[in-house]
């Protein structure tokens, strides 16, 4: 249909959110696809735009029409299964706050969920500023565990990456003592040694649904 993107981000930030719709009106933008944060919702109907509007991976889908939505339970919950199977008897989530946004929420329910069924140890490590490396490597070399497989679970690209550099004095032990696993970063992941495990989402499908609602 010829239509240009205009592209933005909010950091699932409610005013940042808000800015950039109103920049978009002003710009007679035809529609929205939006990923939004948890009170979207209330932000669109104060904002009052009767433009079309698909929402991505909402945390709720009652408010919407329509809306397109990845199964981040299910992809965290097997994916580590398999890492617990290969022998990893430790698993350690790094990720922030889960109430940011409900696709973090997902990943960390799928986390709990499993470690509580297959009684394995586990820990979870919040993080408020990513940028802050020392204060990262700090957290994560506390859970390094020699003669017990540990696997980090990381709920972020941003930082999957963060984790992976504040891990580098111990790649020589990686993945026969610890595992890295977490979402897509896949323009970097696929390059690195030693490996990382990623689930990876199927962004071109999702956006091609997205638009042709």
């Amino acid at each position: 249909n010829n239509y240009q993107m205009i592209v933005a981000t909010s950091n699932w930030d409610l005013e940042e959110e808000r800015r950039q719709i109103e920049k978009m009106k002003t710009q007679n933008v035809d529609g929205f696809i939006v990923n939004p944060s948890e009170s979207f919702d209330l932000l669109w109907k104060t904002v009052g735009n009767q433009r079309p509007m698909v929402v991505y991976d909402p945390p709720h889908i009652s408010p919407y029409q329509y809306w397109v939505r990845s199964n981040d339970y299910e992809s965290v919950y097997d994916t580590l299964e398999q890492m617990a199977e290969t022998g990893y008897t430790r698993f350690i989530m790094v990720t922030e706050e889960p109430g940011r946004h409900a696709t973090i929420a997902q990943r960390c329910l799928a986390f709990d969920h499993l470690v509580k069924l297959r009684h394995l140890r586990s820990k979870t490590i919040y993080v408020q500023d990513p940028a802050d490396s020392d204060r990262l490597e700090f957290e994560l070399l506390q859970h390094i565990r020699i003669e017990e497989r540990t696997c980090f679970f990381v709920t972020t690209p941003e930082l999957l990456k963060a984790a992976f550099l504040a891990l580098r004095r111990y790649h020589e032990l990686m993945p026969d003592h610890i595992g890295l696993m977490g979402f897509d970063s896949l323009e970097w992941a696929e390059m690195v040694t030693p490996g990382v495990t990623t689930i990876v989402h199927p962004a071109y499908e999702a956006g091609f649904h997205a638009a042709s609602l």
